[in-house]
């Protein structure tokens, strides 16, 4: 009867082993809205440069160490550039958060960094300027993709476990244009988006 049972004593003692090491595991999930301005370098004539425009974004992270969480972000903002014209820019990729040792409980502070690919549609648009024929002129539609770095500096306030509010302040910094949208010299370009900067709150839920 011993030996009958043995092995369905084992597999419940594995089984509940592993239950135990998931539950140390540390992981987080958040979702976070805010403003975001892109700075447009290498405009042509005639472009003016972005304005500011709506952020979302979602990542989600695991601990390695005590302090250090890798994962994944996702996010999505718009960037006008004149009342013609809808800019959306959708990215996403690996985003690393370092917790500062100190303060510690129901208040921190955190550094993110970030490694992503960036998907943008330009929507046709006019021109709004005297240096073109007749006041204005029609810039046709067009996408493109680059590489971005998010960094960002942010304050984690706990409301009560295991959900925290965010509240950070950040910049992006683009490069590896391609795609029409980026065409050197092109007449559908808005500029290269090689730099953004951003505020937001969101809601983690995790441990």
């Amino acid at each position: 009867m011993r030996r009958a049972l043995a092995p369905l004593s084992l597999a419940t003692a594995l089984a509940s082993g592993e239950h135990e090491a998931l539950a140390q595991v540390r992981w987080d999930a958040e979702v976070q809205a805010g403003v975001e301005r892109r700075v447009l370098t290498s405009r042509p004539p005639g472009v003016v440069d972005a304005g500011p425009g709506p952020l979302l974004a979602a990542s989600t992270h695991v601990a390695l160490i005590p302090l250090l969480r890798v994962g994944l972000y996702l996010a999505y903002d718009a960037s006008p550039v004149a009342a013609l014209d809808a800019r959306e820019l959708v990215s996403g990729g690996v985003d690393v958060r370092l917790l500062s040792p100190w303060p510690r409980g129901s208040r921190r502070v955190y550094v993110r960094v970030g490694l992503g690919q960036v998907g943008m549609f330009s929507s046709a648009h006019g021109l709004l300027d005297g240096r073109a024929a007749g006041g204005s002129a029609l810039v046709p539609a067009a996408r493109g993709t680059f590489t971005e770095v998010p960094l960002a500096v942010g304050v984690l306030c706990r409301v009560t476990a295991p959900i925290w509010i965010t509240a950070e302040a950040g910049a992006r910094v683009g490069f590896g244009f391609g795609g029409g949208a980026y065409s050197p010299g092109g007449s559908v370009t808005n500029g290269d988006d090689s730099a953004a900067m951003f505020v937001d709150l969101g809601v983690m839920w995790g441990r």
